[in-house]
């Protein structure tokens, strides 16, 4: 077959899609759109997950859990938000 005749043949194809279903184009900016948006979700809810494990692991009696408090309340000491409720007045 003729290489003008398949994309005369293509070119037809999508003009009757498009005038068949005119929102098609839409369709597939959204679909795509939609990848990038459970990607994500996906990255933020392993990063949640993640922050509630260290957390249930501060919670637990032992020098794991005593290590990760200290850690924790280190964190919020050097937070310069919060350091003035860390003044070492004597």
């Amino acid at each position: 077959m003729d290489p003008t005749y398949i994309g005369l043949d293509i070119g037809l194809l999508l003009a009757i899609i498009y005038i068949l279903e005119p929102n098609l184009p839409y369709y597939l900016k959204l679909k795509i759109s939609e990848q990038f948006i459970n990607s994500r979700l996906l990255i933020y809810q392993g990063v949640f997950r993640i922050r509630l494990w260290y957390d249930k692991q501060s919670l637990r009696p032992g020098p794991v859990g005593r290590f990760l408090r200290d850690q924790q309340l280190r964190g919020i000491r050097n937070n310069p938000a919060y350091r003035e409720f860390f003044r070492d007045e004597v």
